[in-house]
């Protein structure tokens, strides 16, 4: 996804078999009602090729159910959104891109995580690392439960997560740096 604010409504792939869908996220833009089977989505930045980072991306009541990576990527993106998705056997990764040189490539910024489903999930639903930080609330759940939603969510030091928005829930104060 290239063109930045690009819309997609109503897209749907199939796992035919011959191997999984990837799109790669370079810019912001909306998928809104899309049903993604075998498919890897993936925020791209790498400094010396992308240099710019993917902001204000988001999936809204999409189906997601990923390839054999299992996951959402958002490397070093600004923003990105998740709202009313239901994620099947998929969880949501924040992390940095890939430049060799690490205090250059910061995680990933506000990931925020709004009133979505994880279904057949046997492992976490959030990994944050390199700095990522995000935001999970709203009527979320895993596996049909509300409950202990911070037992499945992994970090590392570097990295925060939060579980409470003001209840007007607005949107993770905006990210203004590069």
């Amino acid at each position: 996804l290239y063109n930045r604010d690009t819309v997609v409504r109503n897209c749907t792939t199939r796992d035919v078999g011959a191997g999984s869908a990837t799109t790669r996220i370079r810019t912001g833009g909306h998928f809104i009602n899309c049903h993604f089977e075998d498919v890897y989505l993936k925020t791209e930045f790498e400094n010396s090729h992308h240099p710019t980072r993917a902001r204000n991306f988001v999936l809204e009541n999409c189906y997601i159910r990923a390839n054999e990576h299992g996951r959402i990527r958002f490397d070093a993106s600004v923003n990105p959104k998740v709202i009313g998705c239901t994620l099947d056997n998929t969880y949501v990764l924040g992390s940095r891109g890939y430049n060799p040189d690490p205090s250059k490539d910061p995680g990933a910024k506000a990931i925020y995580l709004d009133g979505n489903s994880w279904v057949n999930m046997s492992g976490n639903i959030i990994e944050l690392e390199h700095g990522s930080e995000a935001w999970l609330f709203g009527d979320s759940s895993r596996n049909g439960s509300a409950e202990n939603l911070s037992d499945w969510v992994e970090k590392d030091a570097s990295s925060t997560i939060h579980y409470s928005v003001p209840p007007t829930r607005e949107l993770p104060p905006a990210i203004t740096e590069k």
